[in-house]
């Protein structure tokens, strides 16, 4: 059986957080700094609510630094984000 915790065994948001960077895609990463988010200070919570906005979204492409865009189409299909949720 587990023993129980205290509150000095508990990992701290800025522990949690690493954690959860120290998985994240390289790419990720990146358009974290083009977006301006500084991940050290955020809460886990508003961390992993960015990455889930960059899975979402349409445009992001991993392997690219720009989302290619055809001109050639009588009308754009693509949804477009309006952009990452606001953080606090």
């Amino acid at each position: 059986m587990l023993s129980k915790c205290n509150n000095a065994q508990c990992l701290g948001e800025d522990e949690l957080v690493d954690i959860v960077l120290f998985r994240t895609p390289k790419s990720w990463q990146q358009e974290m700094d083009r977006q301006g988010l500084d991940r050290l200070t955020k809460t886990p919570a508003k961390v992993v609510e960015f990455m889930e906005w960059i899975k979402k979204s349409k445009d992001f492409q991993s392997n690219n630094k720009v989302a290619k865009i055809d001109n050639n189409k009588g009308s754009n299909d693509k949804k477009r984000t309006n952009g990452p949720p606001a953080s606090k």
